[in-house]
């Protein structure tokens, strides 16, 4: 299953989907986290780049909040959401990031 990662409609972000098992859960990295963890620009085609160069971590976060619980079908992942804060020592490194010009 390939990635179905793109620009939100709705919000300033990426939409893409993870899967866990049989379930296929809809994902949503906003602007905010993409800018502050991950060093993207204001502008969207950034976010979108960011978001593939970080593609792996950004799935390993998504799972693990996923499977924390309660388990619904779409969850976001967010600045002050815990998302990248917590311990993330399962998770892939998540080095500074310089701004994408």
């Amino acid at each position: 299953m390939g990635d179905t990662a793109k620009l939100s409609s709705i919000v300033e972000g990426v939409e893409f989907t993870i899967h866990d098992g049989l379930v296929t859960v809809r994902e949503l990295i906003l602007r905010d986290a993409l800018e502050v963890y991950f060093g993207a620009g204001a502008s969207a085609d950034t976010w979108l780049q960011v978001y593939q160069s970080n593609r792996a971590v950004i799935h390993a976060a998504a799972v693990k909040r996923y499977r924390a619980g309660p388990r619904p079908l779409f969850t976001i992942l967010r600045v002050g959401g815990g998302d990248f804060d917590a311990d993330l020592s399962d998770l892939p490194s998540l080095a500074p990031r310089n701004k994408v010009p």
